[in-house]
Order: structure tokens, then C-alpha cells, then sequence
């Protein structure tokens, strides 16, 4: 059986589909569990916190209504809380200190999208769930050890996203292998057979989906996940590949400060500069120190 008979025909089974195609809870159709209607970037956690802003030290009842209304408020808090933005005490939510030093990059004129990306990942790195600690770390991590059971070091892992993280288009996403290995990395059979077929075989998978992709009609797994304000777009899918790219990163190095990777990942993002973000850290500098030891500083003592 070729990796594109094995996709189509597990196709028919609905819970395998509804497992790979879906990105709600406890399904296999995103990597990061943060992944929602209004989180689809690792932006949006500083788009979300600014419109946060009016309800900082209220209470729900006192919200009223923005633009957006008060049901949308109530969606974003839970990612916001997660992210150690916003916190709760005797019913009033507050924007913490870690959520003000993400305004400050928010409202920073003088530092590109990309710079205030890295410093947005490295306030969130330590992003937790009700039901477990570090979850993008954990996500990341157990992305690299599934694709190393198959002989895929993580340092090969590492190179294969570095040259991806900047695609832009469906048909360029779909015939990269990496867009293969995130999307089904919990179903070893697919990647056992993926990582074991020729280039013909997979290139055949690769043209089926990108052909789907362009039926906006289509009802195929990963083509209807994408179509146009579907779950997933090349953007979303696109921060998977850089999240994934700077923990691999900060776990490789397994230093004690944010330096080395800083100096590392400036390299990989030409509007990116070291200089800058370490300057625009340094009046905050114990946020982000605390950060790191309470995240990658404690797995690296387990």
C-alpha cells in the first residue's frame, strides 16, 4: 500500500477523519492546544490582550460589551490566564505584570513584527493548561520524540524547519514533508510509510492534496481543513513550524539565558536584530530571566 492509498482509505473511516481534520479538543487536527477562532497566530495573544485593556481590574459583570461583545471577551480570557496575561483575584481580572511587559511590545513602534514575536514566544514559553504545565514546550518535545522513533534526529528536524518558516503559499506548504510529519505525528503508521516511501510515492500524496486543495468543495481530510476561514490556514500552520523551530532551539542549547538563543534565532529571521531586542529587554530583564528559569531552567534539572 502506497502512503497515498493508506491516506485515502483511512479517509473513510469517520473518526480517523474527524481525528486529523479537527481542531477541538482532544482531536489531532492541531499541534498547539491554544488554536482557536481567535487565536490562530501567536500574535493574536497581544492583539487580544490590547482589547483586554478596558477590562483590566473588573469584574465580568462590570464588563459590558466591546465591539466584539462580551462572549468574545469571555474566549479570550482563558488563553490570556494561560499565558500569565491576565489573572483573577476576588473576582476581578487583572492584567499581571508579565501582561503589561506584553503591552509594551504591543504598543513598541520601533521594533519589527518578527522581533515582537520572538519576545511575545518568550513570555508565553512557559504557557500552561488546567490540565498540564509548559504546554507548548511539551507539545514540541513530543513532536521531536515521535519523529524520532522513526530515525529522525532532532537535529534533522531542527533543519527541516529552519528552511520552511517562511511559506506563504497552499501549494508550497502541502509538498514539503515537514507539512506531512507535523499533521499526522501521532499516527505512526501514516509517518512509518511516509518516512519509508520514495520520492515518487510521496510526491503523489503531495500533488492528490494540493489538487483537492483547489476544489473549495472538497471534502478531503486536510484540503477542508484549509480551505478559505477554515480551522487552519498557511499562517497558522506556518507559526507551528516557527514555535516548533525556536523550542527545539532553546532545548538544544540548554543554556541558563536567553542569550545564546537570541544570537541564534536573529540568524534565521533577516528583519530580526539582536542588538534591538536585547536593548528592549534589558529595563525588563527580570520578567524575562524569570521566564526562562521557570520553564526551560527546571527541565533542564529533571
Amino acid at each position: 500500500m502506497t502512503v497515498l492509498e493508506y491516506y485515502l482509505e483511512h479517509q473513510k473511516n469517520p473518526v480517523w477523519y474527524k481525528n486529523f481534520q479537527s481542531t477541538g479538543e482532544n482531536y489531532h487536527g492541531k499541534l498547539f492546544s491554544f488554536i482557536n477562532t481567535n487565536f490562530r497566530t501567536l500574535s493574536a495573544f497581544l492583539e487580544q490582550l490590547n482589547r483586554f485593556r478596558t477590562k483590566d481590574g473588573l469584574k465580568r459583570s462590570e464588563w459590558g460589551t466591546m465591539n466584539s461583545g462580551q462572549e468574545e471577551d469571555k474566549h479570550r480570557v482563558v488563553n490570556l490566564k494561560n499565558a500569565g496575561f491576565i489573572t483573577i483575584t476576588d473576582g476581578r481580572y487583572f492584567i499581571t505584570e508579565k501582561g503589561k511587559e506584553a503591552l509594551r511590545i504591543y504598543d513598541e513602534t520601533k521594533l519589527t513584527e518578527r522581533e515582537k514575536w520572538i519576545l511575545n514566544l518568550m513570555l508565553i514559553i512557559d504557557y500552561k493548561t488546567e490540565k498540564r504545565n509548559f504546554d507548548l514546550i511539551k507539545s514540541v518535545l513530543g513532536l521531536a520524540e515521535s519523529l524520532s522513533n522513526f530515525g529522525l534526529k532532532r537535529i534533522e528536524l531542527i533543519q527541516m524547519l529552519s528552511k520552511k518558516c517562511q511559506v506563504e503559499t497552499k501549494t508550497e506548504l502541502f509538498n514539503e514533508d515537514i507539512f506531512w510529519l507535523i499533521s499526522f505525528y501521532t499516527e505512526s503508521k501514516f509517518i512509518k510509510l511516509f518516512i519509508d516511501s520514495d520520492e515518487t510515492e510521496k510526491n503523489e500524496l503531495k500533488k492528490y492534496l494540493i489538487q483537492c486543495s483547489e476544489d473549495k468543495k472538497s471534502k478531503d481530510c486536510l484540503a477542508h481543513k484549509f480551505v478559505s476561514s477554515g480551522a487552519y490556514s498557511v499562517r497558522s500552520f506556518c507559526e507551528d513550524i516557527n514555535i516548533s523551530l525556536c523550542i527545539l532551539v532553546i532545548s538544544a542549547l540548554q543554556d541558563k539565558t536567553w542569550e545564546a538563543f537570541l544570537k541564534i534565532v536573529c540568524k534565521f529571521y533577516s528583519s530580526t536584530s539582536y542588538g534591538k531586542i536585547f536593548d528592549f529587554m534589558s529595563g525588563k530583564r527580570d520578567i524575562y530571566d524569570k521566564i526562562y528559569e521557570k520553564s526551560f531552567g527546571i527541565f533542564y534539572k529533571e
